[in-house]
């Protein structure tokens, strides 16, 4: 269970982060994108925020 926790941070983190960056449309780095949906999957981010533009991901 302590195992799980560790692991899942800092994901947890890194998704906190992005999704206040979004919302107040500010880039998302590259590095963390990657790390939240997989390698150029911008796809997840513009059905999740259909306002966002393609400048802000």
């Amino acid at each position: 269970m302590i195992l799980m926790i560790t692991m899942a941070s800092p994901f947890t983190y890194a998704f906190i982060i992005a999704a206040a960056r979004i919302k107040n449309k500010k880039p998302l780095p590259k590095f963390l994108s990657d790390r939240l949906m997989g390698k150029d999957k911008l796809s997840v981010i513009e059905m999740t925020y259909p306002q966002i533009s393609k400048n802000t991901i």
